[in-house]
């Protein structure tokens, strides 16, 4: 699904949210084919205006490169991650 999602070009608003994307036992392989993915969406879209991706199970590795892809997004103005495992930090 996100094959088909990250080539369409006039999508608006997303929401996968609460949709595991990734389970706990994804592979490095597995979340870069994801980041591959959500990262042509973010960049190469002109009219994303919303993505949600709260509690799609990505991890660190993933939001960092998600907010890479941030910095070349066209049109993003909303995009929420709350609720995924990359986003909690360990109390040291």
């Amino acid at each position: 699904m996100l094959e088909v999602l990250s080539k369409h070009r006039r999508l608006q608003y997303l929401d996968l949210s609460w949709n595991p994307i990734l389970d706990r036992m994804a592979t490095r392989e597995d979340e870069e084919a994801v980041l591959t993915m959500l990262g042509k969406m973010i960049k190469h879209n002109s009219n994303l205006l919303h993505l949600d991706l709260s509690g799609t199970g990505l991890g660190t590795f993933i939001i960092d490169g998600i907010a890479t892809a941030l910095r070349k997004a066209k049109s993003i103005l909303c995009l929420h991650l709350s609720g995924n495992p990359g986003l909690v930090t360990r109390a040291q």
